[in-house]
């Protein structure tokens, strides 16, 4: 983590933190990390990481690039995501991951 403070927030939160700071449309992918473990990031329309979950503390984490949110997003979808709406973040919000 390179000495960076680690404060986890629940998936909502996270959610509206973002979606407060400009972020219209935010996306989920899920890949693995370098131990091949599932490793959950959202991302922003312009397919940059905003936070990524931390299954040591059960809760999300957000990057420095989640404070810059672009005017014109491109139009094209972030590759290998799905859009993060209401749905998913209650699916996330009742289930483990």
């Amino acid at each position: 983590m390179n000495n960076q403070i680690v404060i986890p927030v629940k998936i909502d939160q996270l959610v509206e933190a973002l979606k407060i700071l400009g972020h219209a449309v935010l996306w989920i992918r899920k890949t693995k990390d370098q131990d091949y473990q599932p490793l959950y990031v959202v991302l922003s329309e312009d397919d940059r990481e905003l936070a990524w979950f931390d299954a040591d503390t059960e809760g999300w984490v957000l990057k420095p690039a989640a404070g810059v949110v672009y005017a014109t997003p491109p139009h094209q979808p972030p590759s290998e995501a799905t859009e993060l709406t209401e749905a998913w973040v209650f699916q996330l919000t009742t289930t483990s991951m």
